[in-house]
């Protein structure tokens, strides 16, 4: 299972606060690499790599949940009060295309 693209948008605005949604960093060089934590994600064994290989349309790396065993990729966001002020908020890609809030 791959994900790629993810974003966080509120709604009426266009900024994206997710980082490196897209998981081009680090560059993989066309191929697939094992990362412990990358820019913007928190995580152990993340297996980022050229979307090709899934669908030769897409042109993006891609993170592979699954790769070898089950992960968990974190990302946390501090939002001010545009946002809310959800402090310490947390957002958990767990085996599913969607994000969705953690507990």
């Amino acid at each position: 299972m791959t994900i790629d693209n993810v974003k966080l948008i509120r709604h009426g605005s266009t900024f994206n606060v997710v980082v490196n949604g897209e998981f081009e960093l680090p560059s993989t060089d066309k191929g697939f690499k094992f990362f412990n934590n990358i820019p913007g994600w928190s995580g152990e064994n993340l297996e980022i790599g050229n979307g090709k290989v899934y669908n030769p349309d897409w042109n993006s790396q891609v993170c592979e949940l699954d790769g070898n065993r089950n992960y968990v990729l974190t990302q946390y966001f501090d939002f001010d009060c545009e946002f809310n002020t959800l402090e310490k908020s947390k957002c958990a890609c767990i085996n599913q295309v969607a994000c969705s809030p953690a507990n």
